[in-house]
């Protein structure tokens, strides 16, 4: 039995376990640190859970067999926001359980910085659009809403940057 058929790190009905890697991509932006995120609009995804609220994400998706996390990490955040990055620095790990079709699921998601280089073409269609916002709007907006809890990797992203200006 193969366990990854589709050649990425991606639960299956046979194996629930994922791994996934993205970041918090940031810029500096008339003196002040904005971070990227992701929204996908009420009724614009149906078909998901969150499909009926406006829901805020981080770029992130699943690593390829045999990729290397921090090129999966830079991969993802180019094809889910359509913008280029340096990874600045590994900012760990959260798993993430949920239960999708009746089996529990486990899914890994590494995290890094991503310092916004450029636009290099439009985003993915997972989301409704993406918005530049201040580091405080970010956590504000992704909270506790956001079952994955990526507040605190843009909690994360802000200690990085606090400890980098020093």
């Amino acid at each position: 039995m193969k366990f990854y058929e589709s050649g990425e790190y991606r639960a299956t009905k046979d194996w629930p376990y994922s791994i996934c890697a993205g970041g918090a991509v940031y810029r500096k932006h008339k003196d002040e640190i904005e971070v990227l995120l992701l929204v996908r609009r009420a009724g614009d995804f149906p078909q998901l859970i969150d499909g009926y609220i406006d829901s805020y994400h981080l770029p992130k998706g699943h690593i390829g067999l045999n990729e290397k996390i921090d090129e999966a990490a830079a991969r993802e955040i180019s094809e889910e926001a359509g913008c280029k990055v340096e990874l600045k620095t590994y900012m760990g790990a959260k798993l993430h359980q949920y239960t999708d079709v009746g089996i529990k699921r486990d899914k890994i998601i590494h995290y890094f910085a991503g310092e916004w280089t450029d636009d290099i073409g439009d985003m993915d269609n997972e989301h409704s659009e993406r918005i530049w916002v201040n580091l405080k709007e970010a956590i504000r907006l992704i909270g506790n809403a956001n079952p994955k809890r990526e507040d605190i990797i843009i909690e994360r992203l802000r200690q990085y940057l606090d400890l980098i200006d020093e």
